[in-house]
């Protein structure tokens, strides 16, 4: 190296903001303990100054035990440049300055060596980690649901988020660390934790609902999501949980259902009523789609109607029927032999011609039931079966 070229060398190192040092190596393949040449100003101002020839714990005290003779004997063996990562000063004080140590071949048995002080960008990563993890709680807290993070060895609490802290009696700092024992009965506890371990064995999302009966003796009801978080080795390292309180919801859906049975028990009333037009003569007015089940209501409504109202007559208005084909017809004429053994004789009235076609097409025989155009003849008939005149039981006029 020219002279011009050494001194412009010597400047740079002297210059430069990272501290440097120059070891030598000078056994065979540099397998000599390293001993200190020289150190730039930025390398002083960290570490202090040292003597040259001197062996790196001698001088620098505070690298003691840090592996920089093995660094550089590396490197020196090698020819090629090395990493010993981060190393902090001191005997682990939080406070004390974290290096990023880095060695070089220089030539002639020396090995360079950087130390970059990256105390700063730490402090601004943790304090960056810091805000965004208030960040995340502040975001997780507004979610009604629970939220939460197990370790999948021990089940310890590592996060919760502020519904499932209050919803054991705790704060988002004070559940962490707690296990299931600390926070759940005997029975649930146990409940839980046999599950978070199937669930940590496994490999799959869970999803499921259950009724677990808390302090309060009182039974809710919960619908829960867990997935397993594994590491690169599948090895199970914690348990995410997603819970909903859904007893309000089960609440609602079975009152819901109570009223929905309630209103179509009305309707089915509403839909055969009977009602009482005389002493011992019932009318009861039929109207949309006969199937199946209101046949069957049908037959329990006129039973139960007669045997109330202990009727010796009952007028069937079929006025209101969409269509009347067999099956219907079949269901008519079992619900007028029914009436007929209680002692109740039945007039079907209200027979469209449309229908009375069809019905004859089909072939379908009524037999001895009786049968009128209307549901004013209908009555006509039933009261003078009673003996009794249509006038008297209508309107009073003058």
């Amino acid at each position: 190296m020219s002279e011009g070229n050494g001194s412009a060398f010597t400047d740079l190192f002297e210059r430069l903001p990272t501290a440097v040092h120059v070891y030598r190596c000078d056994g065979a393949e540099g397998t000599a303990e390293p001993r200190f040449v020289a150190a730039n100003p930025a390398a002083v101002r960290a570490l202090g100054r040292g003597a040259a020839g001197a062996r790196v714990e001698e001088v620098f005290p505070a690298l003691r035990g840090a592996g920089i003779s093995e660094l550089c004997a590396r490197v020196a063996r090698s020819g090629s440049p090395a990493s010993l990562g981060e190393v902090r000063l001191g005997a682990g004080d939080g406070g004390a300055p974290v290096l990023l140590v880095k060695a070089f071949p220089l030539g002639e048995g020396c090995v360079g060596v950087v130390f970059e002080d990256v105390s700063g960008l730490k402090q601004a990563h943790a304090e960056e980690l810091r805000l965004l993890r208030i960040a995340c709680q502040a975001a997780i807290d507004v979610v009604p649901d629970i939220l939460f993070v197990k370790s999948a060895d021990g089940q310890r609490y590592v996060f919760s988020n502020k519904a499932g802290a209050e919803g054991v009696g705790l704060t988002t700092e004070t559940i962490v660390g707690k296990r299931n024992d600390d926070l759940f009965p005997p029975e649930v506890a146990r409940h839980l934790t046999e599950m978070d371990e199937r669930i940590a064995a496994g490999h799959e999302r869970a999803l499921f609902e259950e009724e677990l009966p808390l302090e309060d003796k009182r039974t809710r009801s919960f619908q829960t999501t867990k997935v397993p978080v594994r590491d690169r080795d599948d090895k199970p390292l914690y348990i995410v949980g997603l819970v909903r309180d859904v007893t309000r919801q089960k609440e609602v859906e079975l009152d819901l259902a109570r009223a929905r049975e309630s209103l179509l028990d009305t309707i089915r009333q509403l839909s055969t009523p009977v009602l009482p037009i005389h002493h011992g003569v019932l009318v009861v007015p039929l109207i949309g789609q006969m199937d199946s089940e209101r046949g069957e209501r049908l037959t329990e409504t006129l039973l139960d109607g007669i045997q109330r109202h202990q009727a010796e007559i009952v007028i069937i208005d079929i006025t209101g029927v969409m269509t009347v084909d067999t099956s219907v017809a079949s269901r008519l004429i079992q619900a007028t032999r029914a009436a007929a053994l209680l002692g109740a004789e039945c007039v079907l009235v209200g027979i469209a011609p449309s229908i009375a076609q069809t019905l004859v097409q089909l072939g379908v025989d009524f037999g001895a039931l009786i049968t009128r155009g209307d549901l004013r003849a209908g009555v006509a008939y039933a009261l003078d079966r009673k003996g009794t005149s249509a006038q008297r039981i209508g309107p009073h006029r003058r």
